[in-house]
């Protein structure tokens, strides 16, 4: 089966305009130009015009124009044409030509807007010169004497302008274009780098406030359902009575709500990360745990420590060794990792002790969390998605520092590795119940 030829396009509206509108004028210059001539006494026999001569040029212009329908497609190819159709009308003529300049023109102009300066010179000088060449000839077969090089070179220069003017105008025409078109070029990108930011923006607020709500809904709605089942499990243990049953019962309804709501807002979390794009700023780091501004990092760490050993009722040591105390930044990414690992533990390995190292030192901050691999792993809660890994890293790297959390030996570890500027000796603030003080050996991370 042969395949189908693809359709020619018809002309745009505009080329259409431009070829009718040089049609028409070039069929009014040859006809005021007849019609000048015909005043002349005998001009009209010396130049050898005759009705059937006449009616041929008029002709050749009808077809010049219609060439011009496709000069913005085919420009080198068009003002070959043009310039052969030209050719004929002087053939028939010496004079005949001069009605036929305007398409001529025209097709010169749009050859050198169009096409490559590398192609439209070359193009246009060698018509240029074939243009000379042909109409010298054909005015000296036509009997009228041999050109003197003078001559020839006033008749050259004369065509020459028409040509340079054409060229100019045209590399005028097009360096406008390109200018137009650079300028809307670097406007598309602008626009481009505008809504990029835009997006950027947007995924940094939804990534913030996908932060604050798995740390502080997430947190708090974990501490419910594990209170709720540990009131299960005990309830289940002491036997059974009326007042046993109902609790029983407050304490299932208790932990379906708070199971329901922890996993809403995970799908709230995964929605709001799944165009988290763009550089995070300090502030969108929330920590998820509040402190008053200066609060060493000791005394920080060991109130996150202190509820989470109430609220959960987890065997947790901490230990930390006392030296520089760590900037601003530092101390909040630091919190929220703490705070994040402990919520972990209690999910995925319930009534397991957590051990907690802290260290400072000038340059350096480091603290470890641990916590043993249980036997029989947890239920899986289909409602925890894995972000509260993603916070932690990001915290992390936004501060410049790494955190690894991955299994070792039979036990889960969270470290955590913070670059920090030597600061002030950190005072050793109120103690913490249970915490390891400043010589314990097994405090360093």
């Amino acid at each position: 089966m042969t395949p189908a030829r693809p359709r020619l396009r018809a002309p745009d509206r505009s080329t259409v305009v431009a070829a009718s509108v040089v049609g028409v004028l070039s069929i009014a210059v040859t006809t005021f130009y007849l019609w000048t001539v015909a005043g002349i006494p005998g001009a009209w026999q010396l130049l050898g015009f005759t009705p059937g001569r006449v009616s041929a040029w008029f002709a050749l212009i009808v077809f010049q124009s219609a060439a011009l329908l496709w000069v913005r497609r085919a420009p080198a190819t068009v003002l070959v044409v043009v310039f052969g159709l030209t050719v004929a009308a002087t053939t028939l003529a010496i004079d005949a030509g001069a009605g036929m300049a305007l398409p001529l023109w025209f097709a010169v102009f749009t050859a050198v807007v169009q096409l490559p300066p590398a192609r439209s010179v070359p193009l246009v000088a060698g018509v240029y010169v074939a243009h000379m060449t042909v109409h010298v000839w054909l005015f000296q077969s036509a009997g009228f004497g041999t050109l003197s090089g003078h001559e020839v070179l006033l008749f050259a220069s004369n065509r020459a302008l028409f040509y340079l003017a054409c060229i100019a105008v045209a590399f005028a025409v097009r360096n406008h274009r390109d200018e137009a078109r650079r300028a809307q070029e670097h406007a598309t990108l602008a626009d481009s780098k505008v809504a990029a930011e835009a997006r950027a923006a947007t995924g940094r607020e939804r990534a913030r406030i996908a932060r604050e709500l798995h740390d502080l809904a997430a947190h708090q709605l974990v501490d419910v359902v594990m209170l709720a089942r540990t009131g299960l499990i005990e309830g289940r243990t002491d036997g059974g009575s009326s007042r046993q049953d109902a609790s029983q019962q407050l304490l299932a309804q208790i932990e379906e709500r708070g199971s329901a709501a922890l996993a809403s807002v995970r799908e709230a979390v995964a929605a709001l990360r799944e165009e988290d794009t763009g550089a995070r700023s300090d502030a969108d780091l929330g920590t998820g745990s509040t402190a008053a501004p200066g609060t060493p990092l000791r005394q920080w760490l060991g109130e996150i420590v202190a509820e989470a050993r109430q609220r959960r009722e987890t065997e947790i040591e901490f230990g930390f060794l006392p030296g520089a105390e760590p900037p601003p930044p530092v101390c909040r990414a630091m919190a929220a990792v703490l705070k994040e690992a402990l919520a972990n533990a209690a999910a995925h390995a319930p009534g397991y002790p957590v051990r907690v190292a802290v260290g400072t030192e000038p340059g350096r901050a480091t603290m470890q969390v641990d916590n043993p691999l249980p036997e029989i792993p947890a239920a899986p809660d289909p409602g925890r998605t894995g972000y509260g890994l993603i916070g932690m890293h990001e915290r992390a790297d936004h501060i410049g520092g790494t955190l690894q959390a991955r299994p070792r030996d039979g036990v889960w570890t969270v470290r955590m590795e913070a670059p920090c500027e030597a600061g002030h000796a950190a005072a050793p603030p109120a103690s913490v119940p249970g915490s390891a003080g400043p010589a314990d050996p097994e405090a360093r991370p």
